[in-house]
């Protein structure tokens, strides 16, 4: 379920809904090893029996229910929205992403992957104008902050620098931030790559 900016792309998640999910479960003999628990109900975990609640709200909801609740939340904000960046004391971005970096490249070599393109995240300044503030390639010749982009096939991150703040300290997760689409993403050519996206999770001050 996605709310806020990203609400109206509820209709198209691809999780499936708890009636397919037990249809496909009881193709294959395996009809009862699926429990889905609504809000109010109860499971004990020692004799596995649930509780259910009478008054849970949607249950065995449809697409359409699922897309039309996820409108009603429209106007709530992420939460990465409430960060205030001090503009008395600015963020060392330079020191810090070249930490994040070091910790990726660790994480990337003991996955022995090393993809065949550039990573670029494009900055955003916070609020509604959304002015590029700058540009970080993580893996190109010009690593650091620069201007333009290189030759090679690249991936490009989108994304609020108050995001890019959450996504460094490990206030939120890179793979959640992506899938909910609060990330933009771009890619030339536009060929997907599934180890190039799973391994940005190691792209912070923790990793």
């Amino acid at each position: 379920m996605l709310g806020g900016p990203a609400a109206p792309l509820s209709r198209f998640l691809p999780q499936p809904l708890a009636g397919e999910l037990v249809a496909e479960l009881e193709s294959v003999g395996l009809g009862d090893s699926l429990a889905k628990l609504y809000p109010g109900d109860e499971v004990d975990s020692a004799t596995l029996e649930i509780e259910r609640d009478p008054d849970a709200l949607l249950r065995d909801f449809t697409d359409t229910e699922r897309a039309a609740y996820a409108m009603s939340l429209v106007d709530r904000a992420p939460s990465y929205m409430e960060v205030v960046l001090p503009a008395d004391a600015p963020f060392d971005w330079v020191r810090a992403l070249k930490k994040c970096a070091a910790n990726y490249a660790v994480r990337r070599a003991k996955m022995d992957f090393a993809p065949a393109m550039d990573v670029y995240l494009d900055v955003l300044t916070p609020g509604g104008d959304r002015q590029l503030l700058f540009r970080y390639a993580l893996d190109s010749a010009e690593a650091g902050v620069c201007d333009a982009v290189g030759e090679r096939s690249r991936l490009t991150y989108r994304l609020d620098a108050r995001l890019l703040f959450c996504l460094i300290t490990g206030l939120v997760s890179w793979n959640a931030m992506e899938a909910s689409a609060l990330i933009g993403v771009s890619r030339e050519p536009d060929v997907y790559v599934h180890d190039l996206h799973r391994s940005m999770v190691h792209f912070t001050l923790l990793s």
